[in-house]
């Protein structure tokens, strides 16, 4: 893709345009595929891999400045491929602290603890009212089926609409998740 074009939808996505982020992402879409299939691992979801390579290319298209003589393709594949490399750190950091009975440890419902029982609730309600805050309608909609451990082809189904839409639905309330929980 030529630069004039890459910069005319980079202006587009910083305005908010999904439709322009939606054809950046497609046209770097091989290059983001390529580097979550030389990075994948067997044990790890491509899905969320595919996912924090469009976050990262979201991000780069957000915040790459031309003056700094590097052309936006360079720059969105450092981006990306940080951004696999972190997933996979963070993956494995996961599954090293997490032992089996740690898991089982945090399923285990205390029912001797009502206090405890109820503060947790309350983080519930307020995380709740907070997803509730920064999502939209439909993004809620794919939100409940998501965190159900759905995949976005049967969301789709399922829903009416189509992957793509329901792919980008995953990706912005991801993004929006994460700045509101940043917060």
């Amino acid at each position: 893709m030529e630069q004039t074009k890459v910069q005319e939808l980079l202006g587009r996505v910083r305005a908010g345009e999904d439709e322009a982020f939606c054809a950046l992402a497609d046209a770097f879409h091989p290059m983001m595929e390529s580097l979550v299939c030389r990075s994948s691992v067997p044990s790890l979801d491509e899905e969320e891999q595919r996912q924090e390579a469009r976050l990262a290319l979201y991000h780069a298209a957000c915040t790459y400045k031309p003056d700094h003589g590097v052309t936006f393709g360079l720059y969105a594949r450092v981006c990306v491929r940080n951004a696999i490399v972190s997933y996979l750190r963070r993956h494995h950091a996961q599954a090293q602290s997490l032992s089996p009975k740690t898991l089982d440890e945090l399923l285990i419902v205390d029912d001797t603890d009502p206090i405890g029982t109820l503060i947790e609730a309350e983080a519930l309600a307020r995380l709740q009212k907070k997803i509730d805050g920064v999502l939209s309608p439909y993004e809620r909609s794919v939100f409940e089926h998501y965190v159900l451990g759905e995949r976005p082809a049967a969301i789709a189904a399922r829903l009416g609409k189509s992957e793509k839409s329901v792919s980008n639905a995953i990706f912005r309330m991801q993004s929006k998740l994460r700045c509101a929980l940043d917060k």
